[in-house]
């Protein structure tokens, strides 16, 4: 990320509630509330509680809530305790995510519009939202036309 349109947050900053910006966010210290910007790169003492939505997400400290957006790299010293919906993943050794990963080409931004109170909607949710049963094996479909083209008109079947 560059220097220029880049917002940095202090260690010693506390922010509780909503951020967002077009711009490029570098966190280095503790914020309770969803995150929105361009590019977010959470510092090894750096920490948010809530979701954050962006193109990019470099997380060398904590992030306690949801991720949607393209890319996410999760650092050595990183931790994603939450659901990670995004086009491509890296997580270098001892990296940890706790939570749910989804990896799309199809990312629905919608899906993940923050309450009026900071709290997020489950990411998951509303993509497996169109989840269905064949021959005793789940199938994901992440796009409408996907599950139409397939052709598949049988019963679902509980079968293993």
């Amino acid at each position: 990320m560059n220097d220029e349109g880049t917002s940095v947050f202090s260690p010693n900053l506390k922010i509780l509630g909503q951020i967002k910006t077009p711009d490029d966010l570098e966190i280095h210290c503790e914020i309770e509330g969803p995150v929105e910007a361009k590019n977010v790169v959470i510092a090894e003492r750096g920490f948010v509680r809530g979701l954050v939505r962006a193109n990019r997400l470099v997380v060398a400290g904590g992030l306690d809530g949801n991720f949607l957006g393209m890319e996410v790299e999760v650092r050595a010293s990183g931790r994603i305790n939450g659901d990670v919906v995004c086009k491509s993943m890296t997580i270098d050794k001892n990296g940890v995510i706790n939570g749910k990963c989804i990896m799309s080409d199809v990312i629905d931004t919608a899906a993940a519009r923050p309450f009026e109170d900071g709290e997020s909607r489950n990411l998951i949710k509303p993509i497996f939202a169109n989840r269905k049963r064949r021959r005793g094996k789940a199938g994901l479909f992440l796009r409408p036309e996907d599950d139409a083209a397939s052709g598949d008109d049988r019963p679902e079947s509980n079968e293993a």
